[in-house]
């Protein structure tokens, strides 16, 4: 059914340009897209025709399937930046 729904509003899910993006099924790539491009929960259930708490939902999922704690990290995977995905905190150094 959401494969049905997608169709008309978004782009296809295309081939990711990160690997881990493998892990996630069409309709999840889709909406990791959405977010990458910067659009909110409620811009992204307007556009599919669910409900904010079924996109809440379904991000957790994704987020748990690609081990990552946040928006931006979802955002830089989608975008295949794994830089910006490293666990450490930035510590400045010594001097």
């Amino acid at each position: 059914m959401d494969s049905l729904l997608l169709d008309e509003r978004v782009e296809p899910a295309g081939t990711p340009d990160n690997p881990a993006m493998l892990m996630l099924a069409d309709h999840e790539r889709v909406l990791a897209r959405m977010v990458a491009r910067g659009m909110r929960n409620k811009e992204i259930a307007a556009t599919l025709y669910v409900s904010v708490r079924t996109v809440e939902v379904r991000l957790t999922a994704i987020y748990r399937k690609l081990g990552v704690e946040s928006r931006a990290q979802l955002t830089a995977l989608a975008a295949g930046k794994k830089a910006a995905l490293a666990k450490e905190p930035f510590v400045l150094p010594a001097v």
